[in-house]
């Protein structure tokens, strides 16, 4: 893929602060080492090639009178001694007027048809924000309808929550995250596809988001065979284009797909500049980025940010560091179970291990106690069924359980279709099936 990142910066801003400091002294795990004076965390620089070729990078760290540089491109044809230079300024990000319905590369540059008519009213922004002021969040009492039966009433998701979607290969995550955007109650969505394979990106946008999802969605790309700088920024300029229109008024829907690939890419970049791994493999700045992203997602004065990160994990049981530590960050999580979907459910989620944090704040008492049914039924379903093999004895409500295990399936679980909000008979299903099961002594 053939990108063209020469202009990270207004083209007056590069001309008139791009200044000679230093030149490359060494290039390992492709992180570039130099000399460089009057340089700040996280600043654009330019590498200058012999053959007239401007590499852009950024400034990732300092020991003792070295810096480290990360490329966003390729170092090939890079030579010792080549001239860097610096623009006193962070990457920033230029957008249309109207960007949805676009995919863009990790720093807002379009990668979908040059066709499209060009539009001269841009809006520029920095890459960084300061996470907002806990005190000056809204309390979220709103729930965002998406559509899915199994989310919407099992595990609600309020406008302005961060919510971990924990998913083994194989088992619907991309067609979930695309019902999810295709039925969202939202003013605009940003989807961030994180270290995917090229060939996934089509087929996300074409068979899993659609046409429809795709017409009031902002896509941010960066590919597995991309710098590890370029997918880490996918995540975050993700993330400062959902605060634009957070600020704006709109109540915006985020999707990152995957949360660890993104940890994947901080940790190379910090592996690269020296820093030792601490927690399996993982490096300190992992941990201390990651709550910086996460937090700069939720509610404001003006509007919110309702954040879904995917997590690849094949169990949650598994001692896995990373998986945790989301996790404890996160509002909630929604569990995707191989079980169900090898026997044919969709979306495959687990509602026994799925849970809201904000479940009580946007349910009413009587709906409180329907999920607690509901729930309770699903537990012995995957607890005590195998009792039955063993040849035991069901008691009476594992007994009402079987009877109405079929059913409940179905209900909770519709396929790939957006279910309209429920309607009487739905309710009234919801409502007789917690009636019974109470009634079992």
């Amino acid at each position: 893929m053939s990108i063209n990142l020469t202009n990270l910066l207004p083209e007056n801003h590069v001309t008139s602060s791009s200044q000679e400091v230093g030149s490359i002294e060494s290039i390992s795990g492709g992180i570039v080492r130099s000399r460089l004076t009057a340089i700040q965390l996280g600043e654009l620089c330019y590498i200058h090639t012999q053959k007239k070729r401007r590499i852009p990078t950024q400034v990732v760290g300092f020991s003792e009178s070295k810096c480290y540089l990360a490329p966003f491109e390729p170092l090939t044809g890079v030579s010792p001694g080549d001239i860097i230079t610096k623009t006193g300024s962070l990457p920033l990000l230029t957008l249309p007027y109207e960007p949805s319905g676009r995919v863009y590369d990790c720093l807002a540059h379009p990668l979908d048809s040059t066709s499209k008519s060009k539009c001269h009213s841009t809006t520029v922004m920095e890459i960084e924000t300061p996470v907002p002021n806990p005190l000056s969040r809204p309390l979220i009492r709103t729930q965002m309808k998406t559509g899915i039966r199994a989310i919407d009433i099992c595990c609600p998701i309020g406008l302005g929550q961060r919510i971990g979607l924990f998913a083994g290969p194989g088992v619907g995550k991309s067609t979930l995250l695309g019902m999810i955007a295709k039925g969202a109650s939202v003013d605009r969505i940003i989807i961030s596809l994180v270290g995917e394979r090229g060939r996934e990106v089509n087929e996300f946008l074409e068979e899993a988001l659609g046409e429809d999802g795709l017409k009031r969605s902002i896509v941010i790309v960066s590919t597995s065979d991309e710098q590890p700088i370029r997918r880490k920024h996918a995540a975050i300029s993700a993330t400062r284009i959902a605060e634009h229109y957070r600020d704006r008024g709109e109540n915006v829907l985020l999707l990152i797909d995957s949360l660890t690939r993104a940890a994947r890419a901080i940790r190379d970049v910090s592996l690269s500049t020296g820093e030792l791994p601490v927690r399996q493999g993982y490096t300190a700045s992992v941990f201390e980025e990651l709550p910086r992203i996460l937090e700069r997602s939720g509610t404001a004065s003006t509007g919110s940010i309702t954040a879904i990160y995917t997590i690849l994990s094949e169990a949650l049981e598994a001692q896995d560091v990373l998986s945790e530590e989301i996790k404890s960050l996160l509002d909630g999580h929604i569990v995707l179970d191989k079980e169900l979907a090898h026997r044919g459910y969709f979306p495959a989620i687990d509602l026994t291990s799925s849970i809201s944090r904000l479940t009580s704040q946007l349910c009413s008492q009587e709906r409180l106690k329907h999920i607690h049914t509901i729930r309770d039924i699903l537990c012995r379903l995957k607890n005590e069924k195998e009792l039955i093999q063993l040849g035991g004895t069901p008691d009476a409500k594992l007994t009402f359980c079987l009877e109405h295990e079929n059913e409940l399936l179905r209900f909770l679980h519709h396929g790939t279709s957006i279910e309209k909000p429920l309607s009487h008979a739905d309710e009234e299903y919801i409502r007789s099936l917690h009636d019974l099961y109470q009634r079992i002594v």
